[in-house]
C-alpha cells in the first residue's frame, strides 16, 4: 500500500515529530510504502490565528496526494501526539471489517468547553445526526457533549460511527480527496468544512476511541481526552 503521511507544519512540536517518525517506522514494518510531507508555507504573516495558512497547507497536501498514485492519506496535525500502534488501528478501520472511507483517532480540543463537558474540553469525534443532519455546523456533536455517562458509553464501544473527527489524526482513502477539497466559508478553520463536506458526500467515517492522542497546548502542557486512562 502507498501512503502519504502528512503534517501541516504551522507550529511543529518535537513530540509530534517523534510520533510521526514512529508511524513511518510502523508503516515500514507493515510492508507499506510511505512518503512524508511537511508543508510549512506560512506565507501570510498577518494571519495571527493561522486560518489562511492552515488552509494553504492543506491545499498543498491535497495537490501532492492527487499528483501521485497514493492510496491512503494519513494526517497528523503539528501539535498532536499519536500513540504507538496508532497507524495500524487507523488502517484497520479502512481495510478491516469496517471498510471505512475515513478513520479517526481521538484527542481533545484545547479551547472548547461546553456545559456538561470536562474541564479539558470537547473531544474531536462527532456522533451522527442521522435524522437531523443540519442542526449542527459540524454535522453532529462531540461525543463528550452530553456528559457522563453518555461519553463513557461511547468510550467503551471502541470503534464508533462518526460524522467527522476534524483533521488532527486521520486516515482516508483516495476517493475522499478526489471528491472533497479544502475550503473556508466565514469563520472557523477548514476542518469544520471538511467534516461537513465529507459527510455530505456520503463517505463512511469511523473513529477509534482507543487511539488516544495528546494535544500540546501553547504553554507546553500535553492534554489528553478525559477518562481514557485504560488506553494511556
Amino acid at each position: 500500500m502507498y501512503l502519504l503521511l502528512s503534517c501541516p507544519a504551522y507550529r511543529l512540536e518535537w513530540e509530534t515529530y517523534a510520533s510521526i517518525y514512529d508511524m513511518w517506522e510502523e508503516a515500514q514494518d507493515l510492508g507499506h510504502r510511505v512518503d512524508l510531507y511537511f508543508p510549512n508555507d506560512n506565507r501570510i504573516p498577518q494571519d495571527r490565528k493561522g486560518i489562511q495558512n492552515h488552509l494553504a497547507q492543506y491545499k498543498l497536501i491535497r495537490e501532492r496526494f492527487l499528483s501521485h498514485d497514493y492510496q491512503v492519506w494519513v494526517n497528523v496535525e503539528s501539535d498532536v501526539v499519536v500513540p504507538t500502534g496508532g497507524l495500524t488501528k487507523l488502517l484497520d478501520m479502512l481495510y478491516g471489517d469496517l471498510n471505512a472511507d475515513v478513520g479517526y483517532g481521538m484527542y481533545v480540543f484545547r479551547n472548547w468547553n461546553k456545559k456538561g463537558e470536562s474541564a479539558a474540553g470537547a473531544v474531536n469525534l462527532h456522533y451522527r445526526y442521522r435524522e437531523r443532519p443540519l442542526e449542527s455546523m459540524n454535522i453532529g456533536n462531540p461525543i463528550s457533549a452530553d456528559g457522563m455517562p453518555s461519553y463513557q458509553e461511547w468510550l467503551e464501544k471502541g470503534r464508533i460511527p462518526v460524522s467527522g473527527g476534524a483533521l488532527g489524526i486521520l486516515a482516508a482513502k483516495r476517493p475522499v480527496l478526489e471528491k472533497v477539497d479544502f475550503r473556508l466559508l466565514g469563520g472557523g478553520h477548514c476542518d469544520v468544512y471538511f467534516m461537513h463536506d465529507v459527510w455530505s458526500a456520503g463517505f463512511d467515517q469511523w473513529g477509534d476511541t482507543s487511539i488516544v492522542c495528546g494535544h500540546k497546548h501553547t504553554d507546553g502542557t500535553i492534554l489528553f481526552p478525559p477518562h481514557c486512562e485504560p488506553w494511556l
